[in-house]
């Protein structure tokens, strides 16, 4: 598996813009009433903010404290952002906290033991009927 936190520290943000994928999503969000997204492995937050700026209060996780130090300067001064440094199989929120969850291009990163983690966490922490991409 990749050590994403020496991948930051050496390359620095390696991906800035919002993928097609995740803009595709925001007329779904729209239309399911989500207002509570975890961007479940945010990496250096470029959908973190990208969401935000579409008017969703975004939380943001990511292990990496390196990639943390980027999304927190991508998003400086947003007050619908949360960042919070955790490991992806134990997100440090409330059951059915969140309204929608993307977790993109994340948990393939990872063994099976975590990614079961992973996936019962997103379970715990995502509403009933909520969305998950």
């Amino acid at each position: 598996m990749a050590d994403w936190d020496q991948i930051y520290q050496n390359e620095g943000p390696v991906q800035t813009k919002p993928s097609e994928q995740i803009i595709a999503l925001v007329p779904l969000f729209q239309k399911e009433g989500v207002r509570r997204i975890l961007d479940h492995g945010c990496g250096t937050g470029r959908h973190t903010k990208y969401l935000a700026c579409q008017g969703f209060y975004v939380v943001g996780t990511d292990y990496s404290e390196t990639a943390l130090l980027y999304a927190r300067e991508l998003t400086s001064g947003m007050n619908n952002v949360e960042l919070v440094q955790s490991g992806m199989d134990s997100i440090p929120y409330a059951a059915r906290y969140f309204d929608a969850t993307v977790s993109n291009h994340t948990i393939q990163h990872s063994a099976k033991e975590q990614r079961d983690g992973a996936f019962q966490e997103i379970e715990r922490t995502l509403r009933p009927k909520g969305l998950l991409f």
